[in-house]
């Protein structure tokens, strides 16, 4: 009997073990989508597929662009979210604060799509597809 509850501690620590770390991973970027985040493509332009949002990553990795809204154009920044991986944030020019917080999934190094998380401009849950426009 002893036995018996020494082999089923030793699976149910391994279990809880081996559970831990799929929650701790499991939502990791690979290497290969975070080499895709356009904040880590220098020299880059991206454009939205309706045109209207566009920016350019220089060589030091920072984003800024315009973004049209109800034929108002707006100066914006862009940065990536390093602790979601996911998440990217945009401010007005000028401004300190977040302005729109997207999600971002990211299908190659050439395109991605944005969901809206939180907004000042769009509606909640929106999808903007971007691509690349420089090879």
């Amino acid at each position: 009997m002893r036995i018996l509850y020494r082999i089923d501690m030793k699976r149910f620590i391994v279990l809880i073990l081996a559970l831990a770390l799929i929650l701790m991973f499991g939502g990791c970027m690979t290497p290969q989508e975070f080499n895709w985040k356009p904040c880590n493509q220098p020299n880059t332009e991206w454009i939205s597929e309706d045109g209207s949002i566009s920016f350019f990553v220089d060589e030091n990795c920072k984003a800024v662009g315009t973004m049209k809204v109800n034929d108002e154009i707006h100066d914006i920044g862009l940065y990536n979210e390093p602790q979601r991986g996911v998440g990217m944030h945009i401010y007005l020019s000028g401004e300190l604060h977040v302005c729109e917080k997207w999600l971002c999934k990211y299908e190659s190094e050439k395109e991605f799509v944005a969901v809206i998380e939180e907004t000042t401009f769009f509606e909640k849950g929106q999808k903007f597809k971007f691509y690349r426009l420089n090879e």
